[in-house]
């Protein structure tokens, strides 16, 4: 009969160590991780944008910057929807910008300096398919602007607004009461967006109205853009082409009346927004018109003393710091709502009509004897 042998102390404790390792190494292998990490990092900041409290049209789309602190490396989002963006930010100070469509949606416009805040700007673009004649040889006009809006503002996320912000993966984020704080736990930053394009209204008071057969003209001197984090129109200038007239009578015998246009533009350059500020030789109109015998008569006019902002006296009264050179941010909703309009006085000589029958308005004289209105653009 065998004796049974046991293990000698010594190989009785190497077995249990092992024994030991091999239970630790079970047990944490089915150590579960938490379902909701944690993050105390980021917040979720939505901005929701109103376009119908003074641009008023609805855009197909919108493009939201936010830069950092410095003005520089803008996250960029370009958006079908136009109410409302998300972003997840950390702590840190942001500058938006804001506007409708996106860079190369544009025909009219260019953007220039788009990863600076100070220095991103929109500028028109040139006609590039008119032929000139004699009367504007080597004018390169600007492209009417198209309406564009724009929405500035800067916020800050803190430290301090992490720490009571839980984010939840992969739920939606949760928050303790804080009143910046949307009911699902989102910060939310209201922006308003305001029309960066003004009208020109142009009214030309003619006598000899019955010898006018077509009309075009140009304006020098209007501002070829704006920035647009700070809204201040460019100092660099353009000329812009009028070619789209109306005319209404205003003796009922028709030989004097009103020619009349309506040009989109961006307005007055920075530094000019003020009479006070602006020379006589600022902004030059010509009219180039067609006499109905077919010949023609140019007409130039130094009207930079003579534009005005319709609410100007409003702007001098409340606004006078302009002069000063302040920014135009708090001053926004004021200013640009504001149109130009201009008026002048010309007297056409009395001449008979061609003999290949284009003399004159013949083909619209019921409809001026009606009191209507016609368009008499150039050929």
């Amino acid at each position: 009969m065998r004796t049974r042998q046991f293990p000698s102390a010594q190989l009785r404790s190497l077995l249990f160590r092992a024994s030991l390792l091999c239970s630790v190494v079970i047990f944490s292998s089915c150590d579960r991780r938490l379902l909701e990490e944690y993050d105390y990092n980021y917040a979720q900041v939505r901005i929701d944008v109103d376009w119908d409290s003074y641009f008023t049209e609805t855009p197909s789309g919108m493009t939201v910057m936010l830069f950092d602190a410095d003005g520089r490396n803008p996250n960029t989002s370009i958006t079908n929807n136009i109410r409302s963006t998300t972003f997840t930010l950390g702590s840190g100070h942001y500058q938006t910008v804001i506007f409708n469509q996106s860079f190369d949606e544009f025909g009219s416009l260019r953007f220039e300096q788009t990863d600076d805040h100070k220095l991103i700007a929109a500028r028109s673009t040139n006609i590039v398919t008119r032929e000139n004649g004699q009367w504007d040889q080597g004018v390169v006009y600007m492209r009417e602007p198209e309406a564009i809006g724009v929405a500035i503002d800067t916020f800050s996320i803190t430290r301090d607004m992490l720490s009571q912000y839980i984010t939840l993966h992969p739920h939606q984020p949760i928050t303790r009461s804080i009143p910046e704080m949307s009911g699902d736990g989102t910060y939310v930053v209201r922006d308003t967006v305001y029309p960066m394009t003004s009208k020109l209204y142009i009214r030309v008071h003619v006598k000899g109205l019955q010898n006018l057969r077509a009309i075009e003209g140009s304006i020098s001197g209007m501002a070829n853009g704006f920035y647009l984090s700070q809204l201040w129109r460019t100092r660099e200038t353009g000329t812009l082409l009028l070619d789209n007239w109306e005319s209404s009578k205003e003796s009922s015998d028709g030989t004097v009346g009103w020619l009349n246009t309506v040009t989109p533009t961006f307005g007055l350059p920075h530094g000019k927004e003020l009479e006070a500020q602006r020379d006589n030789t600022d902004n030059v109109i010509i009219l180039h018109i067609t006499l109905r015998d077919g010949s023609t008569r140019d007409y130039s006019f130094n009207v930079g003393k003579d534009i005005k902002y319709r609410n100007e006296e409003k702007l001098i009264n409340e606004y006078g710091e302009l002069i000063a050179g302040l920014t135009l941010t708090a001053h926004a909703e004021v200013i640009l709502d504001l149109d130009l309009e201009l008026i002048i006085d010309i007297e056409l000589p009395d001449v008979e009509p061609s003999s290949d029958g284009g003399g004159g308005f013949d083909a619209h004289v019921d409809e001026w004897e009606d009191g209507g209105t016609i368009d008499i653009g150039g050929f």
